[in-house]
């Protein structure tokens, strides 16, 4: 009985000196704080050191030092380092003078009024006909690029070198594809007739 009383004379005390509960505002409560532990701080990243030969006159080897995040410390693979001269690995672009065909162009090229293959003076006293099949580049300028010439196929070659001489100056008008001049493969037959006349009787 004493025991209990006097449990029951300490609590009332307690809350005697506790007085009323207090509630506060929210806004005057502060925003709790949430911080890292040490283990979750993050870590540099781990370096794989992969021996590689030594070059020819040094006795120690050496070593690379090739950064890894991989799981396991795999190491990253390296990308190929481009040399002089050597085109690099991979996808080329495409280069601004390809030559495309007249179908793959938006404009083909068309041959301005200039002078056409000369009648060669022999085969003409001689009276003979012919006609040259010949292929050539003409570049954004309207000029034909001399080194694209080929012949593909002639019934003289003092056809073939008329052909030869009249392309070096003729003038064309340059292709166009994607709204910009580019190089043409023209191909183009050339013949040599000899004009009679009305009154002329043929043999």
């Amino acid at each position: 009985m004493v025991s209990t009383v006097a449990h029951g004379v300490f609590v009332v005390l307690v809350l005697w000196q506790a007085g009323p509960p207090v509630f506060r505002e929210m806004s005057q409560i502060l925003p709790a704080l949430y911080l890292y532990a040490p283990d979750r701080q993050p870590q540099s990243p781990r370096e794989l050191r992969m021996p590689i030969p030594a070059p020819e006159g040094v006795h120690e080897g050496a070593d690379i030092r090739i950064p890894s995040s991989l799981p396991g410390g795999a190491g990253i693979p390296r990308k190929p380092e481009a040399k002089l001269g050597v085109a690099p690995p991979g996808r080329t672009t495409i280069r601004m003078d390809s030559v495309f065909s007249v179908l793959a162009v938006d404009s083909e090229v068309v041959r301005y009024p200039s002078s056409a293959p000369l009648y060669p003076q022999k085969l003409l006293q001689d009276g003979v006909e012919g006609s040259v099949e010949a292929e050539f580049v003409v570049d954004t300028t309207g000029r034909v690029d001399l080194t694209t010439i080929k012949i593909l196929s002639s019934s003289h070659e003092d056809f073939s070198a008329s052909v030869e001489t009249a392309l070096a100056g003729a003038l064309f008008r340059p292709a166009w594809r994607n709204l910009r001049k580019v190089r043409q493969l023209v191909h183009q037959r050339f013949a040599f007739r000899i004009y009679r006349g009305p009154d002329s009787v043929s043999m």
